[in-house]
């Protein structure tokens, strides 16, 4: 589970995270608005403390004043939405305040469109939008200028109140805030749900974003918004347990008990009520997960409209999130395993220090490594020096295995937790990827898989792929032409379709919808846990090297004190990383006539720091988890 925020913040982080909007930029409060109260909140789940009450509109205000007085008050508590809304009339009154438009901070004041004496305009750099249904919608690549967007408010005079109203508003304007803002009032949480593959092991998550409130509200919104089903990108691959039923009530069907239940009233009959308890057991676990970052959240039951029991969660929070592989994985202090910087054999390191492991003859030699745990045995997939053959074995075991591939320039291997292997040959062109089903034995034949993009693009340069604990996502490094003329790197997500020999990835999504979109290079990703995504590169040709940590809408990872951007500043010449619950690996050296070393930092007080007196003498380093 991510960082939960506190439930509580000082009130002068509450005073600034409300103000942000209107400091940042010049957005500023109306001077004959007034102000009526101030409320402290003791449980904001996230929110900021301080709640100002702003008036609604006044008679002696000019349009400017209205529309900065509408921007203010929709930007402050949700309980003024009532009092937003009193800004408004005719078309405007179909305003929506789930959408937000995130600015960088350099947004103006509104001021009157030269000539037109009923339009107000407002001017400032989107970084984001956010849509009705949470989903977060980064707005350029990095690589082009980000220009300044114009919102145009359209007012009208109100003869019979006597004071003008906003007729209409810009084109899916919701609530306008900064970034500092936004991240201060709303939290990123995580929809789960079954993965179809592997219903009874396996889950995927889907980030949406709410405002901070109530652990019960948003317990009720998340339900909502988990039983409307998965994103249209995810289709057939994420399922509910309980698929058409529906809550009892869309306001107020969830209830938190004072031993920390969870209870969600569904309405009947259902699948639940027809075809046995198995559904809804299965929907508690997926309702668990999803509201794993309420702290006041450690059960959930299922019940119909009478209280009678209908499902119930298997187990613990940690309990439920381990059993589906979600989370952030491996705790990342155990054992890892690498390749030795001389002889490129098979170690494996603790705390006790490092042991040879080697897989296959002692001289054989390797380049590539990649480790999992499953059922009950540590496997490790290895390419050779040469990067055309690929073997499957046990460290420590020195039988002599044919290699389950030959030919090719195989490389970037990648795990998921249910036993399948992935990785590239970069000798086709395109880059063909494969995956190997270890679940059939360790002379399991890889399968070439297809790729589609999207009616649009015929094909992409993958360079590196991650696979994700759920064997259905799947992360892509692909190179392509930025508007400059320049080669830019990318990363998104694929879904895996199919199955057995006929599986395909379906890669609209990566390039619709890129994590991460025309970086000046990347080097290395990685999944932190089955959440988000670490990614070694940099934005801009001048930009230095750093690990990223961002969600798969391409949000970022937030530290829960300060709110900045989780970014890891890794050692010169880093490489490559491997990363496991609160521990990194980096790689670095190898070139210049410098040995590779790998060097583990640890996560703690929110701050990182190196962990172990010298660095390990190696390369590819793998977490089997």
């Amino acid at each position: 589970m991510r960082n939960r925020k506190p439930s509580a913040r000082t009130a002068a982080l509450g005073l600034l995270s409300l103000l942000g909007f209107l400091t940042a930029g010049c957005v500023n409060l109306p001077a004959n608005s007034g102000v009526n109260a101030v409320s402290k909140q003791t449980d904001a789940a996230g929110g900021s403390d301080v709640r100002i009450w702003p008036k609604g509109p006044q008679r002696n205000e000019d349009p400017q004043a209205i529309v900065e007085g509408f921007l203010q008050t929709a930007a402050s508590d949700p309980g003024n939405l009532s009092i937003a809304r009193e800004y408004l009339t005719g078309e405007a009154l179909n305003w929506d305040p789930q959408k937000v438009v995130v600015f960088s901070g350099d947004e103006s004041s509104p001021t009157q469109v030269p000539g037109h004496g009923d339009q107000v305009q407002i001017n400032g750099t989107v970084l984001a939008n956010v849509g009705d249904d949470g989903t977060y919608e980064p707005v350029s690549p990095v690589s082009v200028p980000t220009p300044r967007n114009r919102y145009l408010f359209f007012v009208k005079f109100n003869e019979d109140k006597g004071y003008y109203q906003i007729d209409q508003l810009p084109d899916e304007f919701g609530i306008a805030l900064t970034e500092e803002t936004f991240r201060a009032e709303y939290n990123a949480y995580d929809l789960y749900y079954l993965n179809s593959a592997a219903p009874g092991e396996s889950m995927i998550p889907v980030p949406v974003y709410m405002r901070g409130q109530s652990d019960v509200v948003i317990a009720q919104k998340l339900a909502v918004k988990l039983l409307g089903g998965a994103p249209d990108w995810l289709d057939g691959a994420a399922v509910t347990a309980a698929p058409q039923i529906a809550l009892a009530n869309k306001n107020n069907a969830v209830s938190i008990e004072s031993d920390g239940t969870a209870q969600v009233t569904v309405k009947t009959p259902n699948v639940c009520t027809t075809h046995g308890p198995s559904a809804c057991n299965g929907l508690a676990d997926e309702l668990l997960a999803t509201f794993s970052d309420l702290a006041s959240v450690s059960h959930v039951t299922v019940v119909d409209q009478r209280g009678t029991q209908l499902g119930a969660s298997s187990g613990t929070v940690d309990y439920v999130m381990r059993h589906y592989h979600v989370g952030l994985g491996g705790t990342g202090d155990a054992t890892y395993y690498y390749l030795g910087k001389d002889n490129h054999a098979v170690y494996s390191y603790d705390s006790k220090g490092s042991r040879l492991e080697q897989v296959g003859p002692p001289s054989r030699r390797y380049s590539h490594l990649a480790v999992t745990s499953y059922d009950g045995s540590t496997i490790a997939a290895m390419v050779d020096d040469s990067g055309t053959k690929l073997y499957l074995g046990n460290p420590g075991e020195v039988a002599d295995r044919p290699p389950v591939k030959t030919g090719g320039q195989l490389t970037s291997l990648s795990w998921d937790a249910l036993g399948h292997l992935w990785f590239i040959d970069k000798s086709q062109h395109p880059a063909a990827l494969y995956r190997l089903d270890v679940t059939q034995g360790l002379q399991a034949q890889p399968q070439k898989v297809t790729t589609a993009f999207g009616s649009d693009v015929d094909s992409l340069a993958i360079t590196q792929l991650a696979v994700a604990p759920d064997g259905r996502r799947v992360a892509v490094v692909y190179s392509e032409q930025s508007s400059s003329g320049s080669t830019v790197d990318s990363v998104g997500l694929g879904v895996v379709q199919g199955s057995g020999s006929s599986q395909s990835l379906d890669l609209s999504q990566a390039v619709e919808n890129p994590v991460v979109a025309q970086w000046n290079t990347v080097q290395d990703i990685d999944w932190h846990g089955s959440e988000s995504l670490a990614v070694l590169g940099g934005q801009q040709p001048s930009s230095p090297s750093v690990v990223s940590e961002l969600y798969t809408d391409g949000s970022p990872v937030t530290n829960s004190t300060d709110l900045n951007a989780v970014t890891i500043n890794p050692p010169n010449n880093t490489g490559g990383i491997e990363w496991a619950g609160s521990t990194l690996l980096a790689v670095y050296g190898g070139t210049g006539g410098t040995p590779p070393q790998i060097t583990q930092y640890s996560f703690n007080s929110n701050s990182w720091s190196s962990q172990g007196s010298a660095p390990v003498q190696g390369f590819s380093p793998s977490y089997a988890y």
